[in-house]
């Protein structure tokens, strides 16, 4: 046996080594047959490409300097109210200030003059200056004598650019842009200097250019501007004159003074400049033959440590697999005795398989659950946003997608069996494109609820008809049977309910229209009539008397709905979505006055307006509804400012004693103190800072905060920790105060991107 164990040693050591091995020699045949002039390809067109990069640079600073004037004065020409002022303090204030604005907006650029013809002023994004005084005693430059200054100022009629020169004032040197100004064609009224510290364009090519070469731009006409690293090579008329001899080639092997250089040069089409780098070939080529020994030192340790690695690997080759024994008798014990190493683990492997395909069975039981409540969570209208539907999915293990969409009932036959027809899950890949369908039983027997969702935001009316009749006529093939299909209209993600009643109201119309076929609410002619009488008015005085707590006007709003039923009679479809409508106007009153998440929870749903069959429920629940209304806004002698055992601080303590507690409500808090919702809203806010919901928010946000950073639970069990019995409700809430999901929040934590937790 330790032979055996010997000779798979050496044999699997030796083919690693040659494994090892091959690779690294190719590797250096080819490196050292190429490497070379690679390498020096490379160098030339790196070089290339960071002098363009300075040129572009260069460019784009040229170009905004242009722009600037352009604009100050042509396009925008915010200088002419102050140039036509008689007011000299007026006009020399408000030059001076868009001078210096546009001087703002290019860092570039360290002053602007603008001298006008005909004025013996000079304005300048700092102040004001005679021309004498500005050429004598602000800046003095060795090159430009005042004769100069004042000439160029008042005849220069093309742009020039003249060379950096000391200010012998202040020491600086400047590169200075004098630009004529042609407000008119062939006329120009003004000169402007741009005055560009020569410390500014050094900073900008050493961002880009190596440290071991010169770099010098010439202007149009072949003379050194400006360079950086002279003393490495070179003098600048020596630079310029090769330029002018070397033409369009951008790069060559220049020697002079028995020095060999590489010599790259980049032209500017915008200004006509000329960029050039200057490189010692020597030194360039000495990191080529650094490159080339530090290859033969990695080769070297490679060969080192990999050997070292091989060996000790292969050593201990046998261990793991002992280690995955004994983990396997520890998981998973062996009922035969006298397996091997293998034989052990491919019996836990294949007990385990087994286990997890019955796991497997068990999540998609409970995935058909969970997509069965999110989709009854959707019908019922407890998502507001995309993101809700969207973190809530995910958050349960059924990612869903947000966007327009429309609920639809699929009927069979009453004497068929359930097994004879295609299941929810079937029904869902007949969806014809471009929508998705999401499906489970109803209630009643032989019918189902699905709902089409799409991402295509201008869907007509046309595809969604022609797309749901596709839909139908494959589960007919499918099915080989009847199947009558009623159809919602195409809403948003907060009219899902409506439409699961449009889908609910057509259904029910085949017994005009037929069996067999599909059947658009939209088609039902009594739904333009209706729509013509429907009280709208009623609607919207009752979202108005609720936002100012009138209870007066919501007894009568209701009253006039109630009325408007028993005088018109319409059908109960339009009984439903105005319960529907009051519903949502109700809930969205409590939003809007910042108290939503403490609106009454026992307000029916969807699927209990469906079973509404007398005008004398809806009264009943409609009375019930302006009943929490008025009690929410009753304004009796309550509204007395508390005290003693109702001060604010004890207010404090009832809300920290309570907010855990997912029962805990405002409406709560007002009775227990005796006042109205609005009233102690009012006065928690006056001596607190924060409404009351806004403190309980606060607090449970903080605690929320805290258990996603620190503990792995979901997101409904948090919600539950912190006082939110809908985890809708918590995510909407936490998305408002934090700009991101709970599940973002989490993740930004785990990866360091969050500032600190509140």
């Amino acid at each position: 046996m330790q032979t055996i164990t010997y000779r798979i040693f050496l044999k699997y050591l030796i083919s690693h080594l040659v494994l090892l091995l091959v690779p690294i020699t190719i590797t250096t045949f080819v490196v050292f047959g190429f490497f070379v002039d690679r390498l020096q390809e490379e160098l030339i067109a790196g070089n290339l490409n960071t002098l363009d990069k300075v040129r572009y640079s260069m460019d784009e600073q040229l170009k905004q300097v242009q722009q600037m004037t352009n604009q100050l004065v042509v396009e925008d020409n915010s200088l002419y109210p102050y140039r036509i002022s008689d007011n000299w303090g007026y006009k020399s204030f408000g030059i001076v200030r868009e001078l210096k604005r546009f001087r703002m907006h290019t860092p570039f650029v360290r002053e602007i003059w603008l001298s006008y013809r005909g004025e013996e002023v000079v304005y300048t994004s700092s102040s004001v200056y005679s021309r004498s005084m500005l050429a004598d005693r602000i800046y003095r430059f060795e090159d430009w004598p005042k004769e100069k200054l004042l000439q160029d100022l008042n005849a220069e009629t093309r742009t020039t650019i003249l060379p950096p020169a000391t200010d012998l004032n202040s020491g600086e040197r400047y590169m200075r842009m004098i630009v004529p100004l042609f407000p008119y064609q062939n006329y120009t009224d003004a000169t402007m200097v741009f005055l560009i510290n020569e410390a500014s364009l050094h900073s900008l090519m050493e961002t880009y250019t190596p440290s071991s070469g010169a770099v010098w731009i010439l202007d149009q006409n072949g003379r050194p501007l400006t360079g950086i690293g002279a003393e490495l090579g070179p003098a600048g008329a020596s630079v310029a004159e090769h330029a002018a001899l070397q033409g369009d080639d951008p790069n060559q092997e220049w020697t002079i003074d028995g020095k060999s250089y590489y010599f790259f040069l980049v032209q500017s089409e915008l200004t006509g400049w000329k960029y050039v780098t200057v490189l010692p070939v020597n030194e360039a080529m000495q990191k080529v033959e650094q490159a080339r020994q530090f290859y033969l030192y990695g080769v070297v340790c490679i060969l080192a440590f990999g050997g070292a690695i091989i060996f000790f690997s292969l050593r201990w080759n046998y261990w793991p697999i002992h280690r995955l024994r004994l983990a396997s008798d520890r998981v998973l014990p062996a009922r035969t005795k006298g397996l091997n190493e293998l034989e052990t683990v491919q019996y836990a492997l294949d007990t385990l398989s087994s286990q997890n395909r019955l796991l497997g069975e068990r999540v998609k039981s409970q995935s058909q659950a969970v997509k069965r409540q999110l989709l009854l969570a959707l019908l019922k209208g407890e998502f507001d946003t995309e993101d809700e539907l969207r973190v809530y999915g995910e958050e349960n293990g059924f990612p869903i997608s947000g966007s327009p969409l429309a609920t639809a009932i699929v009927e069979f036959p009453a004497g068929a069996s359930p097994g004879a027809y295609p299941s929810a899950e079937e029904m869902e890949k007949l969806a014809a494109a471009p929508f998705r369908a999401y499906g489970m039983e109803h209630f009643e027997m032989n019918r189902y609820v699905l709902v089409f969702m799409t991402d295509k935001r201008d869907l007509s009316p046309e595809q969604f008809r022609s797309s749901l009749n596709q839909f139908r006529d494959a589960l007919c093939a499918s099915a080989g049977g009847v199947v009558t299909v009623g159809a919602g209209s195409i809403s948003d993600i907060t009219g899902a309910p409506r439409s699961y009643l449009e889908a609910k109201t057509a259904i029910g119309y085949r017994f005009i229209q037929g069996v067999n076929r599909t059947i658009f609410y939209e088609d039902i002619p009594v739904r333009s009539e209706v729509a013509e009488e429907y009280p709208h008015k009623n609607l919207k005085v009752l979202k108005l008397a609720i936002k100012s707590g009138n209870t007066g006007k919501i007894n009568g709003s209701i009253s006039g709905i109630i009325g408007f039923i028993r005088e018109r009679q319409p059908p109960l479809a339009v009984v439903r979505g105005l319960c529907f409508d009051m519903i949502r106007i109700v809930d969205g009153g409590w939003r809007e006055m910042g108290l939503n998440e403490q609106s009454p929870s026992e307000y029916p749903d969807i699927f209990d307006l469906e079973r509404l069959e007398t005008i004398d429920e809806f009264e009943r629940l409609m009375l019930s509804v302006s009943a929490d209304l008025s009690r929410a806004f009753d304004c009796g002698p309550a509204a007395e400012e508390p005290s003693g055992a109702r001060s604010a601080e004890d207010m404090l303590q009832y809300i920290q004693r309570n907010y855990r507690n997912s029962g805990f409500s405002l409406q709560d808090m007002s009775d227990h103190y005796g006042m109205a919702l609005p009233n102690l809203s009012s006065y928690f806010k006056e001596n607190n800072g924060l409404t009351p919901l806004e403190y309980t928010t606060s607090l449970r946000m903080a605690d929320a905060k805290e258990l996603l950073v620190s503990t792995p639970h979901t997101l409904k069990a948090i919600a539950e920790d912190v006082g939110y019995n809908n985890v809708c409700s918590f995510i909407r809430r936490f998305k408002q105060l934090t700009g991101m999901t709970p599940g973002e929040y989490r993740a930004g934590s785990k990866e360091g991107g969050l500032p600190g937790r509140q």
